[in-house]
């Protein structure tokens, strides 16, 4: 009975585990660990800007930081920070501190108050109502990732 016992829990354990990185064929994947956020913001010349100052870890010294993804539902802006590693990559305790600054695709958006999140981490933007609602070049002078 308790070799049953076991042998769930760690199948259960493993599918957990599984969930937590998404796999390709010489790396792995899995969210990055952030611990704070800035957001900053420009208003000139009838242009809104905004970007994330993130600071975060990244787990080992072989692992990089993906392309950050964005997504807009309603008046929730995500970020989604990945970390990619070698599959072979050997396990460490030491964490690699990283900062990033991400410029937010802010163009187009109505005025109000949005909510910004980051890998689960939570803050408050307000889009001025100067923002150019028409305005195709304001998402090229936002930047592109660092």
């Amino acid at each position: 009975m308790t070799r049953r016992l076991l042998f769930k829990s760690t199948l259960a354990f493993s599918l957990v585990g599984a969930g937590a990185c998404k796999t390709g064929k010489e790396t792995l994947q899995q969210p990055l660990r952030v611990d704070s956020f800035v957001i900053g913001t420009s208003s000139s010349q009838g242009y809104f800007e905004a970007w994330l100052d993130v600071k975060g870890f990244l787990s080992n010294e072989s692992a990089s930081l993906a392309e950050p993804g964005q997504r807009r539902q309603g008046y929730r802006l995500s970020v989604d920070l990945v970390e990619i590693l070698p599959k072979r990559a050997t396990p460490s305790l030491v964490q690699v501190p990283v900062e990033r600054r991400i410029p937010l695709e802010v163009a187009n958006l109505p005025s109000g108050v949005y909510i910004v999140s980051v890998n689960g981490l939570q803050q408050r933007l307000e889009v001025p109502t100067t923002s150019p609602s028409s305005n195709p070049t304001a998402a090229s002078r936002a930047g592109s990732f660092l």
